[in-house]
């Protein structure tokens, strides 16, 4: 991906990422991602199999049951080599 792109769909997800930053503690809950997830959806589709829960455990690699700046990042930023649901 040309640098240009990866500016224009990298950047939103960082002002998306500080949205849903309610404490502004530079990470986000569970709770916040989920709330922010389920705005964007607008429905709570992610109570279906577990996929909340399987995508936060899989994006959380430290498994600290938040997500920083790094995690976020790396997830957007990387192509998936697994299937997580």
């Amino acid at each position: 991906m040309n640098s240009a792109l990866t500016v224009l769909i990298f950047f939103p997800l960082c002002i998306s990422f500080v949205q849903q930053d309610k404490n502004n503690d530079n990470e986000l809950t569970k709770k916040e991602l989920h709330d922010g997830m389920s705005k964007l959806l607008g429905i709570d589709v992610l109570s279906e199999n577990k996929l909340f829960e399987n995508f936060f455990n899989f994006v959380d690699e430290d498994h600290s049951g938040s997500l920083d700046k790094q995690e976020f990042a790396r997830f957007v930023k990387t192509k998936p080599t697994r299937q997580v649901i």
